[in-house]
């Protein structure tokens, strides 16, 4: 799957973005530039995608919009309200992209991800804290991307 951002986007919605990919099983991130987003959209479908993913600014927050593919479309399914609260790696990323075939995720939040990329039994996994906080770690260490997810807008 893809992820891009919005066009007019800030450096922290593309940092967001492509940290999401390095962490991320699956995920590709693609710079937008001044690309219409249909045509991300008409690649996503090339290549049998069935979801897409898009980060943009909004104030002090990433707002990442999920989009999935319906009635030969995309349509725009969730949108996640994230406050960023550790934007960096405290291993290489391709130690890290070495490491996340496969991801526990047990409260779902990545719920777009292919069924062969999640296990119950994966030392690599995103944590969920008491303050609704998500952190991804290996073996109980933090790997360095922490963010909180405030609001989740769901669309039909």
């Amino acid at each position: 799957m893809f992820i891009t951002t919005s066009r007019k986007s800030n450096i922290l919605s593309k940092r967001f973005s492509k940290y999401l990919s390095k962490y991320l099983p699956g995920v590709n991130f693609i710079p937008r530039g001044k690309t219409p987003l249909f045509k991300f959209f008409e690649k996503a479908k090339y290549f049998g995608h069935q979801y897409f993913l898009e980060s943009s600014f909004n104030q002090r927050n990433v707002i990442l919009s999920m989009y999935v593919f319906r009635e030969n479309n995309f349509f725009l399914d969730r949108e996640y309200l994230i406050e960023i609260i550790d934007l960096r790696h405290l291993k290489y990323f391709s130690y890290i992209k070495s490491i996340n075939n496969l991801i526990l995720d047990n409260k779902k939040v990545f719920y777009f991800l292919p069924k062969k990329n999640i296990s119950a039994k994966a030392k690599y996994q995103l944590f969920l804290s008491d303050e609704n906080i998500y952190s991804f770690l290996e073996d109980e260490f933090y790997l360095g991307f922490k963010f909180k997810i405030l609001t989740v807008t769901k669309f039909d």
